[in-house]
């Protein structure tokens, strides 16, 4: 396969077959296509041993806090990451990256995952609807690309090498304000309503809140318009965290 080729599904298989073997289980499609180039190109061995170190704690971290054996069936590996390394990740992919990964990953195990999708990792700063809450261990902030070239942060709440909380937050640009706003929450609250139980809904003028049960997570919507900043805030909460940290 010549490089930046893309295959169908059907020969992306065979070419997979033939380069790694017919023996399942077969790995996702995108990690599929990601073998392959690599394969192709000649990079495969360099960039696994590059990755060696990481997966081998990834691996055994992920054992502990799961229960479940690391395999290409394993959750951690369901968000399609391929326009990580062009610091821009889809909303669909964001999505997915934090409501999937909340309860498997450790603090640690997010960390090395986000530095090494080359996202900026800048300064942690407490956000406005954090201030009221009792104080957490620490937080970590990360700075990329979405939808639209929006710029978007991921956050990270921790509390002893477990997630709290994960946060994605938009900023958007003044001459965007409302169709890009409204399109971007329009996806989030989509994709919530496919895969969580609604739960409650607060407005207040311009500003709303729209929040999911997710079992074991806490998941909601922030919408929030002034006359200088339009924001939304997507946060993954973890339920059994939260309840004891606030007790």
């Amino acid at each position: 396969m010549k490089n930046n080729e893309k295959l169908d599904e059907k020969k992306l298989l065979e070419e997979y077959i033939r380069l790694f073997g017919d023996e399942p289980p077969f790995p996702p499609v995108h990690i599929m296509e990601t073998l392959v180039e690599m394969k192709s190109d000649g990079t495969l061995d360099e960039k696994m041993e590059q990755m060696r170190p990481h997966m081998d704690f990834i691996r055994k971290d992920m054992k502990e806090v799961s229960g479940e054996e690391m395999s290409l069936e394993h959750p951690f590996f369901d968000a399609d990451l391929r326009e990580s390394d062009k610091g821009r990740i889809m909303l669909e992919d964001s999505f997915n990256l934090l409501t999937k990964k909340l309860m498997i990953c450790s603090t640690k195990d997010l960390l090395e995952l986000f530095r090494s999708m080359n996202m900026e990792e800048i300064e942690f700063e407490v956000q406005e609807h954090e201030k009221h809450l009792p104080e957490f261990k620490s937080g970590f902030t990360f700075k990329y690309k979405t939808n639209n070239e929006e710029t978007c942060y991921f956050e990270i709440l921790d509390t002893g090498n477990r997630v709290l909380q994960l946060s994605m937050m938009i900023h958007f640009k003044r001459d965007r304000f409302s169709s890009y706003l409204d399109q971007h929450f329009s996806i989030l609250k989509n994709l919530c309503e496919e895969n969580f139980q609604f739960h409650k809904q607060q407005e207040m003028g311009d500003n709303k809140i729209y929040g999911w049960d997710g079992g074991d997570q806490m998941i909601s919507i922030r919408k929030h318009k002034s006359d200088t900043t339009h924001q939304l805030s997507f946060i993954v909460g973890n339920k059994e965290l939260w309840e004891k940290f606030l007790r």
